[in-house]
């Protein structure tokens, strides 16, 4: 069983930039949302039979208003924001919905391993780096890319622990 503290320890391990890109993800879906909501016929080949229930749209807007709302608490925390204390981060944390975690985990660990197997085929030879189309124009930065990929690792480590601790006791 996690305990709460070992789940804000791996919250910790979340990076500022995985949380900001939840949170664009979450911004965008709201605004293709209200824009259809708003509409519709702009949106889609418009069906005169099709029925849209712009209620539960309006509830589900709403929820990923609120979800981007929380992300964006944690994002502001992460920065350093004295208005945004540990108690709100926490609380954020506990009322993002698991699937929503779930989402960014699958992400980035998809990333990880696109990454890694970068890694690989560069050192077998098989892939020339990104730059080399730009011989002598550019070069491939070794070291940021380890930096990027140590920080989705760590960002999905502390995630997987996140999203365990919200099933265990959050009921998600």
């Amino acid at each position: 069983m996690i305990e709460r503290e070992e789940r804000d320890e791996a919250a910790g391990k979340i990076s500022v930039e995985m949380i900001d890109v939840l949170l664009s993800w979450m911004q965008n879906e709201k605004r293709n949302l209200d824009g259809f909501i708003a509409n519709p016929v702009g949106h889609v080949d418009y069906n005169p039979y099709l029925i849209i229930d712009t209620a539960q749209l309006k509830g589900r807007s709403e929820m990923l208003g609120n979800i981007a709302h929380g992300l964006g608490l944690i994002s502001r925390f992460k920065n350093g924001d004295t208005d945004v204390t540990k108690s709100l981060h926490d609380n954020a944390i506990d009322t993002i919905p698991v699937v929503i975690w779930e989402r960014l985990y699958n992400w980035m660990q998809n990333r990880v391993t696109s990454m890694e197997t970068f890694l690989r085929k560069a050192s077998e030879g098989d892939t020339p780096v990104p730059t080399s189309d730009y011989q002598g124009l550019a070069g491939f930065d070794t070291e940021k890319y380890l930096a990027e990929l140590q920080m989705y690792k760590d960002s999905v480590e502390g995630l997987g622990i996140v999203i365990t601790f919200t099933k265990q006791n959050l009921g998600a």
